[in-house]
């Protein structure tokens, strides 16, 4: 994993690794940035392969 893409579990794995040893950095620090730039990263993969049920989806799902 780079720090410009996850491109699947294991560089997830990865990243949650590497931003748990960054917790707590001070904001605008290098280490700071790379924790937020971690974060961004972490939330597009999650978007893009665990998204979140819409309404709709939840509505359908009941009425089954």
């Amino acid at each position: 994993m780079n720090s410009e893409t996850i491109r699947n579990r294991k560089d997830l794995n990865i990243a949650f690794a590497r931003m748990e040893k960054l917790w707590g950095a001070e904001p605008g620090s290098s280490d700071g940035n790379e924790l937020e730039n971690l974060a961004v990263l972490i939330e597009q993969y999650e978007n893009e392969h665990y998204p979140m049920p819409t309404e709709k989806n939840d509505i359908r799902t009941n009425d089954q």
